[in-house]
């Protein structure tokens, strides 16, 4: 379940993981910690494979940025919203008359920070499945697969892991996904995450946090780097299978506050 070799002082986060944990027994969660002061982890079932919900929304922003950058397409390309775009669930794009034109740059910012799946379904038409399971596979997600573009019915079809995630976030902390430009304006997007439900919900205001949350029914998901001083942390935390999902969302931000303490702790 957990990763090996652990230090004492890791030992401690481990304990508290498990301590948060034993209060959802009836569920699935994944969890990767990563301090990015000194590069260690604590890991729990960090390779199990989960239905992404929406945070497979972030290597679909990371080929459309990859694209870009190739010169496939522009920032500023307009896309048109096709009827068979509209998508039930998160976002208003839907509401908007058939037809409607948006640019890139705004379907990614739709997509990200209000998880708009019609933004979403556009970008997937215009990227192609191909080009971002490609992507996912070139940058290190062996387990990420987007089988089918509706993210409300996929279940079996789109799949990742705590480690894939916490992979790529790890690569855009490091400037190194796509270009250090591209990169850092990725950050810049996640910062300004509409639902605030989980890792971020009992942090101080003041900490700057770039994540991205996941919701279906009995799927509940937020992934994310924290910005705390002196030291950054990424934590990805995944959940399935749970009776409520009120439930899971007040676990995901337990489990955050349990981790942010412990991580405070340690530099006192």
């Amino acid at each position: 379940m957990f990763c090996q070799s652990i230090s004492l002082r890791e030992s401690e986060l481990q304990a508290r993981i498990i301590n948060v944990s034993s209060q959802f027994p009836d569920s699935v969660v994944g969890v990767v910690f990563h301090d990015l002061e000194n590069n260690t982890s604590v890991a729990m079932n960090a390779e199990h494979i989960f239905d992404p919900a929406s945070i497979i929304k972030l290597p679909i922003m990371v080929e459309t940025f990859s694209q870009i950058h190739k010169g496939r397409i522009k920032a500023s390309d307009l896309l048109t919203m096709l009827h068979t775009d509209k998508s039930d669930g998160s976002g208003k794009l839907k509401y908007l008359p058939d037809n409607t034109q948006v640019d890139v740059i705004s379907l990614i910012e739709l997509m990200m920070i209000y998880s708009d799946n019609t933004a979403t379904h556009m970008l997937i038409r215009k990227l192609g499945l191909k080009s971002i399971n490609n992507t996912c596979q070139e940058i290190g997600l062996t387990n990420t697969v987007i089988g089918t573009p509706d993210l409300l019915n996929s279940k079996g079809l789109n799949t990742t892991t705590a480690k894939d995630i916490s992979h790529i976030l790890h690569l855009l902390y490091n400037k190194t996904l796509v270009s250090s430009q591209a990169s850092q304006t990725m950050l810049q997007i996640l910062t300004q995450q509409h639902y605030t439900w989980g890792i971020p919900k009992h942090l101080p205001k003041s900490i700057e946090i770039a994540h991205k949350t996941g919701t279906l029914k009995n799927v509940q998901h937020d992934i994310g780097i924290v910005f705390s001083t002196p030291s950054p942390y990424i934590l990805t935390i995944l959940t399935s299978h749970q009776s409520h999902d009120l439930f899971a969302k007040s676990f995901i931000a337990s489990l955050s506050k349990e981790i942010y303490i412990w991580k405070t702790n340690q530099k006192q």
